[in-house]
């Protein structure tokens, strides 16, 4: 989601969402190294879609980043998850997939993917039911989780636990279908992605929802090139994400920012103390330099403001001691 309240036909409202209001962006990333693959920006309900919306957008995503019929694994959450939504991928795009999926979905095995299923009591305890290429999985944890795969088979893994063992927690260790294990170490790619560019994003007020969308796909970017940069074998992989943030910065910003400071120039305090300095009449009144910065400091307590000072600091200065102080004494305030 990027963050955005102003006025678009592209703005969502996701309650479950750290940022309930914004634009909505499908991603697909790299489970291992989170590099993003496709991005595509939600444009609402204006366009329709053939078949529900979670199975366009897992086919769209696919189809642009041109993965569809090369044999890739797809681990997708239960928004997306349904019986023919893979039976499609496996059939049609030569592509296996694995999720979490919602027992409200159509073409489930009713029987374990409910809110009581069948042989499914204490931790631990699965049920598997195949249908061709689909294998349905029911596993109990702390509560009953359902996985849809077209990768796996009947297999069972380990999985650790902390439990409650008359007041003490110890680990042991449950039986664990392999498709949920896999999908636990495989799902975290988008998160992790979508993590690291919340940490140094671009969050500038607008009204403008192009500017927002515009940094955050920048954003996204720049995580692509972090993560090209420390897979590359001639660049250092100790490189954090906000270290190379300020190096690729200094890169764009080379040759190209102004080298003359803005403003009244700054004397150095050889040149206050030694140069020669002529009271004069300013043409506007102000308050005087030495006596704002000894009331900053706590030094005095009132302020004066006068219209004569130094023709060359270009200062406001109360004649004659302000003006004496300013130029002969090293720490004035």
């Amino acid at each position: 989601m990027v963050p955005f309240k102003g006025r678009t036909l592209l703005k969502q409202y996701i309650p479950s969402k750290p940022h309930k209001w914004g634009v909505k962006i499908w991603m697909l990333a790299e489970s291992a190294n989170s590099y993003i693959q496709y991005i595509d920006v939600y444009p609402g309900r204006t366009v329709r879609t053939e078949g529900s919306l979670g199975s366009s957008v897992v086919k769209n995503c696919l189809e642009g980043a041109n993965i569809a019929g090369q044999g890739y694994h797809v681990y997708t959450d239960n928004f997306f998850t349904s019986p023919n939504l893979y039976l499609e991928l496996w059939e049609n795009y030569d592509t296996a997939a694995c999720g979490t999926v919602r027992n409200t979905r159509a073409g489930l095995p009713k029987d374990i993917m409910c809110k009581k299923p069948v042989n499914i009591v204490t931790r631990g305890d699965h049920q598997f039911r195949q249908k061709g290429a689909l294998l349905a999985v029911s596993w109990k944890d702390k509560k009953n989780v359902s996985v849809l795969s077209t990768i796996h088979n009947e297999s069972i893994g380990q999985v650790t636990r902390a439990v409650n063992v008359d007041g003490q927690f110890a680990r042991q260790e449950f039986n664990c279908p392999s498709a949920i294990v896999d999908y636990t170490s495989n799902m975290g790619g988008v998160d992790k992605a979508d993590q690291y560019i919340q940490y140094y994003c671009y969050h500038q007020k607008t009204l403008k929802w192009p500017k927002k969308v515009f940094f955050s796909l920048l954003e996204m970017v720049k995580f692509n090139a972090y993560r090209l940069f420390t897979l590359s074998p001639n660049h250092s992989s100790n490189l954090t994400f906000l270290q190379f943030s300020c190096l690729l910065i200094k890169g764009l910003i080379n040759g190209y920012s102004a080298g003359v400071r803005r403003g009244r120039p700054l004397l150095a305090p050889d040149q206050r103390l030694i140069q020669r300095h002529m009271p004069t009449t300013l043409n506007s009144k102000g308050r005087c330099h030495v006596c704002y910065m000894r009331q900053k400091n706590g030094k005095q307590d009132n302020m004066r403001q006068t219209k004569y000072g130094c023709s060359v600091c270009g200062k406001h200065l109360c004649m004659p001691q302000c003006f004496t102080i300013y130029h002969t004494e090293k720490i004035y305030c």
